[in-house]
């Protein structure tokens, strides 16, 4: 299975399905003719992809995780946006630049200060 492209934003992946789905892929590179990811720099080229294949992967895997407890007790939530995000301000200055933190959404966000759905 090519998670690039094969999966579906209609679909709801169960944890077992993400397994299965995850380890098939990794078992059919092996035997792939072309690498679509470059393994010096993890690039993909455009037609090697679809975008809502791996929307939706990155949406059933976070979701599949949920929150998890981190060292002091908070507990996190990982998120996923393509819109970047802003540094919330009861955490303190920002460690990092703001065209970094505007190029990357992989910040978890903490349980306590995500809206409720």
């Amino acid at each position: 299975m090519d998670v690039l492209t094969s999966l579906s934003s209609r679909s709801d992946y169960s944890k077992t399905q993400l397994e299965f789905i995850l380890g098939g892929w990794v078992v059919t590179r092996l035997f792939e003719d072309k690498n679509k990811i470059q393994t010096t720099d993890g690039h993909v080229e455009e037609g090697d992809y679809d975008k809502a294949s791996l929307y939706s992967l990155l949406y059933a895997l976070y979701r599949a995780v949920g929150e998890m407890p981190v060292p002091g007790g908070e507990k996190f939530e990982m998120t996923f946006n393509t819109w970047g995000y802003a540094w919330p301000a009861a955490w303190g200055p920002c460690p990092i630049s703001p065209s970094v933190r505007s190029a990357s959404a992989r910040t978890p966000t903490p349980a306590s200060t995500r809206p409720r759905r």
